[in-house]
This record gives C-alpha cells, structure tokens and sequence, in this order.
C-alpha cells in the first residue's frame, strides 16, 4: 500500500513540474519529466495483489528510481536509465528510440519535420473545439508531395505529441487536443527545442 501511495504522489508530483516546464518554455525537461511520469503511471495501472505479503502492489526498481527522483516539487534532471521513449533532431529528422521488451534492445523510427507538420496541420483540423479523434481518422496519411506516409512515422509525431502533452489520449476512444489555440506554435517550438544530435 504505500509504495502504491508514494508512486501516485510521484506521478502528481511530476504531472506538476511538467506544467511549469511547459509554461516556462522548457519543453526538453517536459519532454523528459513527462517520460518519468509515464512511467509512474504504466506501474500504477499494473497493480496486481500479491499473496505472498499481503501488498496490492509489486514495485519494480525502475518504478523506485523514478520515485526517488521525486522530492519536494523537484526533480533531478539526471537521465533515468531506460528511460523511453527519447526524442531528438538529426538535421529535418526526428529520430524516435523506444526499448523492444521481445528483443532486449533499442530501436528507432524515424520521420520528418515535413511529416510533423503533416501531422500538425492534420491533428488541428481534426481537434478543433476539444473534438476527441481517432488515428484511423488521421490514416493514411499524406505529405506535402501527395505521397502516402508510412503509418510507423505518423505514430512517431503522435507519440511525440502525446509525451510533451499537446495532445491527450482517451484510451481507445482517441485522441484531443490538450489546448488548440497556439497548437501549431507550441508543436513548432518542441521541435526547435528538441535536443540535436
């Protein structure tokens, strides 16, 4: 019960910091802290009781680490190891490395600033007024050439989208809009902002 208990305030805790980051402009730390607080999150929803010691909660020491890193509204910005995803520019690419839990390994999607702003100008139009919408609205998709995107380098911008918290997910219903008016902007300054490499 308590390491479900000091998780939660974990995650409310760093649901807090990401929003001064963001409201200070300092989407690199949104982009990480919102990666810990992801984490936090995927452990809470894997409760599962334990018979051996009567805890509702089995806790991993990624789920600690992430924790500790958490103390009085401040967090460390030390790489947490494992951490995923990341996100950097290689020149006009953004480069997604996500862990593959099958093959014990990293791996990475890349796409485009073009296709970015694909999905942007896709995802303002579908998302006007709070509308929640579907990635089967948003497939398949299209480049500024008229060539059909591969659906791997659409998920990399909404995964980006997702992490820095312009867009929100409504499990499977979909997706919204966290504010739609600076979207544009706000997903032009993440990719500025991001880390180069």
């Amino acid at each position: 019960m308590l390491a479900a208990e000091v998780l939660r305030k974990a995650e409310t805790d760093l649901r807090d910091i990401v929003a001064k980051a963001a409201a200070g402009g300092d989407y690199s730390s949104v982009m990480h802290i919102a990666s810990w607080a992801k984490a936090v999150r995927d452990l809470l929803e894997k409760k599962q009781p334990s018979r051996d010691n009567g805890s509702d909660f089995n806790v991993s020491n990624a789920g600690l680490a992430v924790a500790a890193h958490v103390k009085n509204g401040r967090t460390s910005h030390k790489k947490l190891k494992g951490e995923y995803p990341r996100f950097f520019r290689r020149g006009n690419e953004l480069v997604r490395i996500a862990w593959s839990r099958r093959a014990q390994s990293e791996y990475q999607h890349k796409t485009s600033e073009a296709v970015l702003k694909s999905v942007t100008e896709m995802l303002s139009r579908l998302g006007r007024k709070g509308r929640v919408f579907s990635t089967d609205e948003v497939l398949p998709l299209r480049d500024p050439q008229g060539a059909e995107v591969p659906a791997y380098q659409a998920y990399v911008c909404i995964a980006l989208l997702k992490l820095t918290g312009l867009i929100e997910q409504h499990g499977r219903q979909g997706y919204s809009i966290s504010s739609s008016d600076d979207f544009s902007n706000s997903v032009d300054l993440i990719w500025r902002k991001l880390p180069s490499k």
